[in-house]
């Protein structure tokens, strides 16, 4: 077990204006083709390219030891104090709009996890589709939120050029079986999955990448479904979790993926004091967190990789 990991949390912050950032930490790659909008019935981008692919989010699947962080209801400020630290974002949750709060999982950008990348928070749907364009980009992570009834994005793009391009989608505000339709029309699967109610409706927002060459693999989702269940799925299918969500009380939506033999964890229901003490004690990084609230208090749902 590899024990060269850092990592700690931070809880409090300072409160910045509404603001839209980005973070760039290596040199800029031109791509070999264009990306080019897809008007489906939903939001969607897909880049079609014939250079030879890397491996999709390494993110969630590479095990070469690195340095990480996890912070936890943090502000803008701190997050952007990590930044310049030469750390990325890879998974990003709001957790509060007034002031704006975050918990966020981030990697060293540097060797296997070095990538010209972006993030965003706060913007429209047409601000999001002019930074894709803008930076050649695609998502890996993406949450949809309102704020005074109005539809807002929290993204982390990453460059979508030469050896990183993918053929790739993302959608907003549909059922989950109008997202399950999608990955099946598109034969992608899905690498994040996100869901939230509006109006009383159960609604989902997913990104997906096209199943195939380097990237394909056996992938499963499942919504509102209990731990003993999922357990027993991963079990089952001799899989690991690339993506958590909590759903309701006790229950959540996953996404899993063939495991390619990675020493891994998952956990649900811990403090942060609990978190900080099982990435410690696996050797592990944390490449996905979920803050939300039992009983009026704060708890994380988490994914871990042996680092």
């Amino acid at each position: 077990m590899k024990r060269n990991a850092i990592a700690f949390f931070l809880t409090l912050g300072f409160t910045l204006p509404l603001l839209s950032l980005n973070a760039t930490a290596s040199s800029p790659v031109f791509p070999e083709s264009t990306p080019q909008l897809q008007p489906l019935s939903s939001e969607a981008n897909q880049l079609e390219t014939t250079t030879n692919t890397q491996i999709a989010l390494t993110e969630t699947s590479d095990t070469t030891p690195t340095q990480f962080w996890w912070l936890q209801g943090v502000s803008v400020n701190q997050i952007k104090a990590k930044l310049k630290e030469g750390y990325r974002i890879i998974d990003l949750e709001v957790e509060s709009t007034s002031p704006y709060r975050f918990s966020a999982a981030m990697v060293k950008n540097q060797g296997a996890y070095a990538k010209k990348w972006w993030w965003y928070y706060g913007i429209t749907s047409e601000t999001l589709k002019e930074k894709l364009s803008q930076n050649r980009a695609r998502i890996i992570d993406l949450q949809v939120y309102r704020v005074n009834g109005k539809k807002r994005y929290a993204v982390v793009l990453v460059s979508n050029t030469a050896s990183e391009a993918k053929a790739w989608w993302y959608y907003t505000d549909l059922s989950f079986n109008d997202i399950m339709a999608k990955a099946k029309d598109n034969q992608a699967r899905i690498v994040d999955l996100d869901t939230y109610v509006v109006g009383g409706k159960r609604l989902f927002s997913a990104v997906m990448i096209k199943n195939t060459g380097a990237d394909r693999k056996a992938w499963w989702v499942y919504s509102n479904k209990s731990p003993s269940f999922i357990s027993s799925k991963l079990k089952e299918n001799k899989a690991r979790l690339i993506d958590i969500e909590r759903r309701g009380n006790n229950t959540f939506t996953v996404v899993m993926e063939r495991s390619q033999g990675q020493r891994w964890w998952w956990y649900y229901g811990k403090t942060a004091a609990q978190v900080n003490q099982l990435w410690q004690q696996n050797g592990a990084r944390i490449f996905d967190v979920e803050p939300y609230t039992v009983n009026g208090n704060k708890r994380f749902a988490v994914l871990m990789l042996d680092n």
